[in-house]
C-alpha cells in the first residue's frame, strides 16, 4: 500500500470513529502493518493537521477531548480511584447505574466494572471505553448517543431526548468546577445540560468532587448543589467554609473508608444529604 493511500485511509478510520478515537494497534490492524509504520504515519498525519493525538489514542481535529489536567482538577491518579471506589460503595448487584462526565469517570468505570449484573448508562466516551473492554460479571452497558463534548461525553438534544425514556438508580458524575452559590457547573454547554437531564430521571445523585475542583466556576449551569445526595470529596474543612450554606456545610461531613492501596489520597469524607 503506497504511503498516500495509508495516510488517507488511516484519517478515514479516525474520523469514522468520532469521539471515541483509535489507537495505533486497532490501525495497524486494519491496515495489515506494524504498529511502528502506523506510528510513523500518524506523526506525519499530526504534523500537517489532519489529526489530533491526546493521551490514549489519535482524534479526528473536530473529535479530540480536553483532557484537564489531573494536577489542576483531579489530584492523583490515587485520589481519583479512592474517591471513585467510595462513590460506588453504595451500589449494590442488579442496579441501574448513571455515569456522566468529569474527573473520575474513568476509575469510576473501572469500579463499577467490578460489581456484578449492573446496567450501566454513560455519557462519557472514555468510562464506555474502559466498560466495553472489561465488560463480565453480567454488565450491560447502555451508551448513549449524541453530539461530541469538550468533555470527552456526548451531549446535545439527541442525548437529552435519550435520557427522558430512562430511569437510574444511581447517578455518578466528576465535578471539575463545583461552588456553594453556583453549585456544579461546566465549560460546555451540552454537558450541562445532559448532566441536568441525568439528574431528573435518577433516583439519587452522587458527585465525586476532588479538592481542586471547589471554588471553581465554568460558564455554564449544570447543578445546584441541593441536587446532589452524597459528595464524595477529599476536601479538607478551612477557615473560609464557616461561611457555607447549611446545604454543603462540612461539619456534616462523614469520615468515609480508607481503600486498601491507595495510600496518599487524603481523608475522604462523604456527606449524605438529610
Amino acid at each position: 500500500m503506497l504511503v498516500a493511500t495509508r495516510h488517507s485511509r488511516i484519517v478515514e478510520i479516525v474520523h469514522d470513529a468520532g469521539p471515541a478515537g483509535c489507537d495505533h494497534s486497532r490501525l495497524a490492524t486494519l491496515l495489515g502493518v506494524s504498529e511502528s509504520t502506523v506510528r510513523r504515519d500518524v506523526a506525519a498525519l499530526v504534523r500537517n493537521g489532519s489529526l489530533v493525538r491526546v493521551r490514549g489514542g489519535v482524534f479526528g481535529r473536530f473529535h479530540a477531548p480536553r483532557l484537564l489536567p489531573r494536577d489542576q482538577v483531579g489530584g492523583s491518579a490515587s485520589r481519583l480511584t479512592a474517591l471513585a471506589r467510595e462513590a460506588v460503595s453504595r451500589v449494590q448487584a442488579g442496579d441501574r447505574v448513571g455515569l456522566g462526565t468529569g474527573p473520575g469517570a474513568v476509575e469510576i468505570a473501572h469500579a463499577l466494572a467490578l460489581v456484578p449484573h449492573l446496567t450501566v448508562v454513560t455519557t462519557s466516551v472514555s468510562a464506555a471505553d474502559v466498560l466495553h473492554r472489561t465488560r463480565h460479571l453480567g454488565l450491560e452497558l447502555v451508551v448513549l448517543g449524541g453530539l461530541p463534548t469538550s468533555t470527552d461525553g456526548v451531549g446535545g438534544p439527541i442525548t437529552v431526548s435519550q435520557l427522558t425514556q430512562l430511569r437510574v438508580d444511581h447517578l455518578i458524575v466528576g465535578a471539575s468546577a463545583l461552588d456553594r452559590d453556583a453549585g456544579l457547573t461546566s465549560g460546555d454547554v451540552m454537558d450541562g445540560e445532559a448532566l441536568k437531564a441525568f439528574a431528573a430521571v435518577s433516583n439519587s445523585v452522587s458527585v465525586v468532587a476532588p479538592a481542586p475542583a471547589w471554588g471553581r466556576v465554568e460558564l455554564f449551569a449544570a447543578l445546584p448543589l441541593a441536587a446532589v445526595d452524597v459528595f464524595v470529596t477529599d476536601r479538607v474543612r478551612s477557615e473560609d467554609d464557616g461561611r457555607a450554606s447549611p446545604a454543603v456545610d462540612l461539619d456534616g461531613l462523614r469520615p468515609a473508608a480508607e481503600h486498601a492501596g491507595t495510600e496518599g489520597a487524603g481523608n475522604l469524607a462523604r456527606r449524605q444529604a438529610s
